[in-house]
């Protein structure tokens, strides 16, 4: 027991100063290989610029869709913001803020992968991408 608690001893004393020396020689090793320009090819690394890629593909998607309608288009119905969408990164280049309670007129309901999502007019006549759920018919905002 008493070998148990020198023991104990030195690992409590031992350990933080050794655990914070692998951080900071990890995190210079990341810091010369990100100055030096060596590429990081791991598995997480690969998969990160995946995943960058796949974002920037969506976006572009996202505002050819906005894009490619006529100015000019009728709208679909009216609808009211019940919430505001707190990240505008989620919505993309495409998205527009609106705050909750402002009405917009929506023009296009998305299919296929962008079914979650509605192209709406705000009064100032800008146009971008809305979540669905986020979105109320003016006709049920009047009648609760």
């Amino acid at each position: 027991e008493r070998l148990l608690g020198a023991l104990r001893r030195i690992v409590v004393r031992t350990a933080p100063p050794v655990a914070a020396a692998a951080c900071f020689g990890y995190a210079g090793f990341e810091a010369w290989r990100g100055l030096s320009g060596q590429a990081d090819t791991s598995e997480g690394a690969l998969l990160r610029r995946q995943m960058d890629r796949d974002a920037d593909e969506l976006d572009q998607r996202r505002v050819h869709w906005v894009q490619s309608g006529d100015t000019s288009r009728k709208k679909l119905y009216t609808a009211e913001a019940v919430q505001e969408v707190h990240n505008i990164q989620a919505l993309g280049p495409a998205g527009v803020l609106l705050r909750s309670g402002e009405a917009v007129e929506v023009l296009e309901e998305g299919k296929g992968m962008e079914q979650g999502f509605n192209v709406v007019r705000r009064s100032s006549g800008v146009v971008g991408i809305f979540p669905k759920q986020y979105l109320r018919l003016q006709a049920e905002v009047a009648a609760s």
